[in-house]
């Protein structure tokens, strides 16, 4: 009834003026605000690629960029590459896995320099007809090889570097941005390693060959090349793969069937004579199909002393990664890091360890050798640990049998290092 009141109505006119005004300025605001947010996405992504992309349909659209801008390398032209010292062993061997039978997982190589994308590589020919979707997952990680010149400060940037990342195909854009700019902050130059994952792989794995005889270490987490427990296969000269060592997990024994024993093998075998002899594999293993992970080039060659005739496999429940006498006294490593300031006269000692963690890299300057309960031969630490031809070894039981300040001396296998 009071709508028919002329001032009641005059007054009702204009409160709906002044709410449809409202509602008009909320509007062209958010207009506004979504419009600076899609002209400042452009421009970041134009930054971030290259200069040239632009967002058409989302954040998957950064794939149908790179599909676009990406080359599928020949086999002679990867090689080419790695001879010229362009492309490390890690982006080698993820390049040219698939050509030598890994079923290898699709994606792309981004070369990055000073901020700026500057190649795209495909790594398998599937890659060029991949699909993404807004709930795939993906993976990046990175590879900084050729900016070191040592595994030593590979090992001591460790901390530094920044790690992979597991993502969905609805923050692709964002993720890969945000993947080069925490690589630019460590170094200028870089490549990025983006694949498409599906389930993850329940067996994980180590492997190098030398004067053709292959050793497998396998284990059931990723860690196995950090330093975790694994079970182990050692060709017996006879073209046959025995177990060296062996673990469990949970109520059963980790055991590798022969076929993907003899394909690991084989694989392993072949990546070993294109980039060099002792070259550290990882792999993992999915529905009796070979994935590649990675690659380490090994600079002693003649480091696999478990290949070795004179060396007894598992001899006295050890497994020796470097030859050698361990003599003096021994620490753990809390001790000597409660030390470390207090260490002016440049004390070494032998490290009690439960596994050789690559973390444990910075004790080096304070170890005279190393004695673990667990771990494999291939994992970044062992491999570090031959080159500086530090004596170190695996026992069982070590954790028991010694404690901090026992005096231990011991001459593991050969201890002219040969």
């Amino acid at each position: 009834m009071l709508l028919f009141y002329p001032r009641f109505r005059t007054r009702h006119k204009k409160a709906c003026k002044r709410a449809t005004a409202c509602q008009f300025w909320y509007f062209c605001r958010t207009i506004s605000l979504l419009s600076k947010s899609w002209k400042s996405k452009n421009e970041n992504l134009q930054e971030w690629l290259g200069g040239d992309f632009l967002v058409r349909g989302g954040d998957l659209e950064v794939f149908d960029y790179l599909k676009e801008r990406s080359q599928l390398l020949d086999i002679s032209s990867i090689m080419n590459r790695f001879s010229k010292g362009e492309l490390s062993e890690k982006s080698f061997a993820v390049l040219i896995a698939e050509k030598l039978g890994f079923e290898q997982i699709p994606g792309f190589v981004l070369s990055v320099e000073d901020m700026r994308l500057k190649e795209v590589l495909c790594i398998t020919e599937s890659s060029l007809r991949m699909e993404f979707k807004k709930n795939d997952r993906f993976h990046y990680y990175y590879d900084f090889r050729n900016n070191f010149v040592d595994l030593h400060s590979w090992l001591v940037s460790k901390p530094k570097r920044p790690s992979y990342v597991i993502f969905k195909g609805v923050d692709a854009t964002q993720r890969i941005q945000e993947a080069i700019k925490k690589g630019n902050a460590f170094a200028k130059s870089f490549r990025i390693i983006v694949q498409k994952i599906g389930d993850v792989s329940p067996i994980f794995g180590t492997a190098t060959a030398q004067k053709n005889k292959v050793y497998i270490e396998v284990s059931h987490t990723y860690s196995v090349a950090h330093g975790d427990n694994c079970a182990a296969y050692v060709d017996n000269g006879k073209g046959e793969l025995v177990q060296y060592f062996s673990i469990r997990h949970g109520d059963k024994e980790v055991v590798l069937p022969n076929t993907i024993l003899k394909r690991v093998a084989t694989l392993t075998k072949r990546l070993c004579k294109l980039i060099g002899e002792g070259c550290i594999i990882e792999w993992g293993s999915r529905h009796d199909e070979i994935f590649l992970h990675s690659a380490q080039r090994s600079i002693r060659e003649s480091f696999p002393f478990i290949l070795t005739e004179s060396h007894s496999a598992d001899r006295y429940g050890m497994r020796i990664i470097f030859p050698g006498k361990l003599e003096g006294t021994i620490k753990r490593p809390s001790d000597i890091l409660f030390r470390t300031f207090q260490n002016s006269k440049g004390e070494r000692y032998i490290i009690l360890c439960e596994r050789p963690d690559s973390r444990l890299v910075t004790l080096l300057p304070y170890a005279k050798g190393f004695v673990f309960e667990k771990g494999g031969l291939l994992c970044h630490l062992a491999l570090l640990l031959r080159e500086a031809k530090v004596p170190a070894v695996i026992m069982d039981g070590a954790l028991s049998c010694f404690r901090s300040g026992d005096t231990i001396n011991m001459d593991i296998g050969l201890s002219d290092g040969t």
